[in-house]
């Protein structure tokens, strides 16, 4: 689909007042507005990594976050954040922070 602009570009509905817009915007950036307030990957890991560098073989199962550089999230009241250092899918060290 080609379009330029600025509202949504692409819609997944169940009914009229339930649905998802899918948007590209002038710089490039997907942006997904669900109108239920959560976009979901049930059963599958979210890898985000710079050109597509993720290592491979980590972390088993489903359900993870893998991020290559830095984590940003607010507000920080109530988060919590366990961080692992994995070397060639072993655990070397890990950590808990919380936040309050």
């Amino acid at each position: 689909m080609f379009e330029t602009v600025a509202d949504d570009q692409f819609r997944i509905s169940y009914d009229a007042t339930r649905y998802t817009d899918f948007q590209v915007d002038s710089v490039g950036d997907l942006i997904i507005d669900a109108q239920g307030g959560d976009v979901r990957l049930n059963d599958e890991n979210l890898h985000v990594c710079s050109g597509g560098a993720c290592p491979s073989g980590i972390p088993a199962g489903t359900g993870n976050a893998i991020i290559e550089n830095d984590l940003w999230a607010w507000p920080a009241a109530g988060l919590q954040l366990l961080v692992r250092r994995r070397q060639r899918s072993r655990e070397t060290s890990s950590f808990s922070v919380s936040l309050t």
